[in-house]
């Protein structure tokens, strides 16, 4: 026999996934925001090395 369901349990079952997608969603977003965050500092860690091995070659006549 097939189990039927009111349209209120099926909505509900609804509402639930769709909060579960919300928060995953939330989450993803959390993520990349921090994922570029980190990208930003890494870039600006790497600017800064380079002006100091250039600062270092000019000091040592190789540049």
């Amino acid at each position: 026999m097939v189990e039927r369901r009111t349209n209120s349990e099926l909505l509900s079952i609804v509402n639930n996934q769709r909060e579960e997608m919300d928060g995953l969603s939330k989450q993803v977003q959390e993520i990349e925001q921090a994922r570029i965050k980190d990208q930003e500092e890494n870039w600006k860690k790497q600017a800064e090395l380079e002006k100091k091995v250039e600062l270092l070659l000019r000091q040592n006549g190789e540049i």
